[in-house]
């Protein structure tokens, strides 16, 4: 827990998974995991101070959320070696790889196949080459659900 209490001006909440929260400017940790000192769980919870520390509270599109990522594991890396963490650098891309994952899925036309951007709002898409729309879940941590708009 030297970790929480080290960034003590950080707002902190024992739960059962990490994350961080934009909206509540929280960070939430899981107090059973990090009661284990693991090296998995400080490194969990030194990425998520990462999130807060850089102050990642909004993105305006999917490509700004995977720059997010990269910026916080790159933050990760240099906390690791204050909190003497040790972090590997292909577990680093298997999480960066996830996220690239999520948002190809996300953001690939459930019409034709095309992979699109997103228009002006970060889970809204439509497809410049069949003109399908579509409002994509997110919630990074479930399936990809779409909601497909009628074409006006």
């Amino acid at each position: 827990m030297d970790i929480v209490k080290h960034y003590s001006e950080l707002s902190f909440e024992p739960t059962d998974y990490f994350a961080f929260s934009a909206s509540e400017d929280k960070i939430f940790f899981d107090h059973v995991e990090l009661s284990t000192d693991s090296n998995e769980s400080r490194l969990a919870l030194l990425h998520e101070v990462s999130h807060a520390l850089l102050g990642h509270f909004t993105y305006a599109s999917d490509f700004e959320l995977l720059i997010m990522e990269a910026q916080a594991w790159h933050k990760t890396k240099e906390l690791c070696e204050r909190f003497e963490v040790t972090i590997d650098t292909a577990y680093i891309q298997d999480c960066i790889d996830s996220y690239d994952d999520w948002l190809t899925a996300r953001s690939t036309c459930p019409t034709c196949q095309n992979l699109c951007l997103s228009n002006g709002q970060p889970d809204s898409y439509k497809c410049f080459v069949c003109g399908c729309k579509w409002q994509a879940s997110s919630d990074r941590f479930s399936r990809v659900s779409l909601t497909i708009q009628e074409p006006v």
